[in-house]
């Protein structure tokens, strides 16, 4: 682990940019701010980190091409069953059913996808299964899963997972964000980094952010990447912080923010101070 990774491998916050809808007047951007202290266990000392970073655009979000050979794997009243499904880039294709009294059948699948959650449609010929649904989303690494269901007189429904076949990663888009970030510990060591890209999540009371660092005494010019976490009143002992930086290029640390991936250092729960993350 090289001096930046070791440092960086714990810190903490969000945003991003691109040229996409911004919040309307009048709707609060989402947002984290905070100043916090915690231990930094690459070096043994105390950190100190202040931050106040906003998200700028409504869309932050992972693209990707479905394009492919696949094997869903399902489960049914504790059954393992395995599906034959090839998709083009439309989310168009063809189910094979191996168990349909009869023998297989080539079944058409439709289907949308939005960000990194997708629908796919297969239509069966008749009752009791109607048509299918597959509800899923796509994991950091382009794994496949989520959940399954009939509108037929069945009403049968389970979970699902693609056992092979991975959707190819087209980059992010969006994420915009602004503000600073700031670094120093007990050690001497101290940056300074301006926030470009950000992600929050409201339901997790999470934020992804990562920029370049601007000034200080480390790492100038690098990325970093950070995520924190508000887990409530009150925030020492219970907040958190994740950092990673290193050789990151500018399009790899959008990527994780689009993909609130956590970085490699933490957590790190903190010991002075309060972060809050602002939906």
């Amino acid at each position: 682990m090289n001096k930046i990774l070791a440092v960086i491998s714990s810190i903490g916050i969000l945003f991003s940019a691109f040229a996409l809808p911004t919040f309307a007047a009048g709707k609060s951007a989402p947002k984290a701010t905070g100043t916090i202290g915690w231990i930094n266990t690459g070096n043994g000392a105390q950190a100190t980190d202040s931050f106040d970073a906003q998200q700028t655009s409504e869309v932050c979000q992972k693209m990707w091409n479905m394009s492919g050979e696949y094997t869903f794997h399902i489960n049914y009243l504790g059954n393992d069953y395995f599906y034959s499904v090839n998709l083009d880039q439309n989310l168009n294709g063809t189910l094979n059913d191996s168990y349909l009294p009869g023998g297989a059948q080539e079944l058409p699948v439709t289907g949308t996808l939005t960000g990194n959650t997708f629908k796919l449609y297969v239509v069966y010929p008749g009752q009791p299964w109607g048509t299918r649904t597959f509800v899923g989303s796509i994991d950091s690494s382009g794994n496949l899963s989520g959940s399954w269901s009939d509108d037929g007189s069945d009403n049968a429904s389970g979970t699902w997972l693609s056992s092979s076949g991975v959707a190819t990663s087209l980059g992010a888009s969006g994420c915009s964000g602004k503000g600073t970030f700031t670094y120093s510990d007990t050690s001497g060591i101290f940056y300074a980094m301006n926030v470009k890209y950000v992600n929050v999540d409201k339901t997790t009371n999470a934020a992804w952010f990562s920029g370049p660092t601007v000034s200080g005494n480390f790492g100038i010019g690098s990325w970093i990447f950070i995520k924190v976490v508000d887990n409530g009143q009150p925030g020492i002992n219970n907040d958190q912080i994740w950092g990673e930086g290193g050789d990151m290029t500018e399009a790899q640390a959008q990527d994780k923010v689009a993909s609130m991936a956590n970085p490699l250092g933490g957590p790190f729960t903190i010991n002075d101070g309060n972060l809050v993350v602002h939906n």
